[in-house]
């Protein structure tokens, strides 16, 4: 049986860095085996690198404050696009299903599939008034 430290790997290291850099406690002989790992793994040495690079270069961007009517006009956008998009959705895939639907489902008689057209009709008239009343609420 192997022993843990005969294992430590490229994904071992960078576990290890990665807690590291999340402010994790680490041991002693654990920081040991990543140096000497880092040291004779090109990839890793890469890797850490690359890693400080970026730490470095995002802790000197400068930060910028955006002001609260900024990004609550941006939320509030977000939210209403994200809740046409679903609403734009529903019809198309209510159509749809509805089509399958009668096409899979065999009726007695005409006056069965006219009373599932009328249903459809009357479904696809209700989406199409709450839709015109959210964007009247939208736009107001």
């Amino acid at each position: 049986m192997e022993r843990q430290e005969e294992k430590f790997d490229c994904n071992s290291f960078r576990d290890l860095y990665a807690r590291k850099e999340l402010g994790g406690t680490i041991s002693d002989a654990d920081s040991a085996r990543g140096s000497e790992h880092v040291s004779t793994c090109v990839a890793c040495s890469s890797y850490a690198k690359q890693h400080e690079m970026i730490i470095h270069t995002m802790s000197s961007l400068p930060q910028f404050d955006v002001s609260e009517k900024l990004t609550q006009s941006i939320l509030q956008a977000v939210q209403v696009e994200g809740q046409s998009r679903t609403t734009d959705l529903l019809l198309p895939i209510g159509s749809a299903a509805a089509l399958v639907f009668f096409a899979l489902v065999p009726f007695d008689s005409i006056q069965g599939w006219l009373s599932w057209g009328m249903g459809l009709i009357g479904l696809c008239g209700l989406q199409v008034l709450l839709k015109s009343a959210e964007r009247s609420e939208s736009a107001s």
